[in-house]
């Protein structure tokens, strides 16, 4: 019987000594998927920063260019009333000039 107590015990310690190990197996998964997703988690995050880095550079630079288009069209209309404007007043003393002469 003592025999049989020992054998018990000596199983019971085998059985608890591969569950311990187990545990520990399922731990070390766990551990190494944690990390696995943190690492997928921090690579997606540092992905989308730098996509929306590029979205905003895209936007500025879009928003520069349509800046210089309009600066560009306003400088074109004051260039073109100042030329309408030097002509008028060619013509004004053009006709003061023939005025003067008759």
């Amino acid at each position: 019987m003592l025999k049989e107590a020992m054998m018990e015990v000596e199983a019971a310690e085998k059985a608890a000594a591969e569950m311990l190990q187990k545990a520990k197996n399922d731990a070390d998964q766990i551990k190494k998927n944690s990390e696995s997703q943190y690492s997928q988690i921090i690579k997606d995050a540092e992905q989308s920063i730098k996509q929306k880095q590029t979205d905003i550079f895209n936007k500025l630079e879009e928003e520069r260019q349509l800046s210089a288009n309009d600066a560009r069209v306003s400088a074109d209309k004051k260039a073109s009333d100042l030329e309408d404007s030097v002509k008028s007043k060619e013509a004004e003393a053009v006709d003061k000039v023939i005025a003067a002469l008759v």
